[in-house]
């Protein structure tokens, strides 16, 4: 399962009391507000949780509230999370890597694809060898250690 995307109304979103208390940037705030009207639409995502808790994309979020939108568009996250186990190329030795909600999304994940990766700053091909979940991931797996997928093909 990956991100879905939906259209609800967005009284149905819930903020966290961390996102209520907080003060957004106002560079960000204008810059997204700018945005918003000379195009019709947000340049970034509001991704929420299976319950509509707002998980990214505060500043959008007010930028709608202030226009008046009674509906938008959001990722619904799934309740996991989706690594890829991989290689680099020329060796054996598995790896982890987080798959973004994005890049799931494609749906062209599969085993013996390759997927670009961000290892040490720099964007690098390894070869999919594995699909699992978070609650699949193997228990020896650093999850500190664990990168981002940037694209699948």
């Amino acid at each position: 399962m990956v991100a879905a995307i939906e259209e609800i109304p967005i009284s149905n979103i819930l903020i966290k009391r961390a996102y209520q208390k907080s003060i957004p940037n106002q560079e960000k705030m204008m810059e997204c507000n700018n945005y918003y009207e000379e195009h019709g639409y947000l340049d970034r995502d509001i991704i929420v949780d299976n319950h509509y808790t707002l998980e990214d994309g505060y500043i959008g979020y007010l930028v709608l509230l202030n226009h008046g939108v009674e509906t938008v568009k959001v990722y619904v996250l799934p309740e996991y999370d989706i690594y890829i186990g991989a290689v680099y190329p020329g060796n054996n030795k598995m790896y982890y890597w987080k798959v973004d909600y994005r890049t799931a999304g494609q749906g062209n994940l599969r085993c013996g694809g390759m997927a670009d990766i961000v290892s040490r700053g720099r964007i690098k091909q390894v070869k999919i060898v594995r699909i699992v979940t978070s609650v699949e991931l193997p228990i020896n797996v650093s999850r500190g250690r664990i990168k981002r997928v940037v694209r699948s093909y």
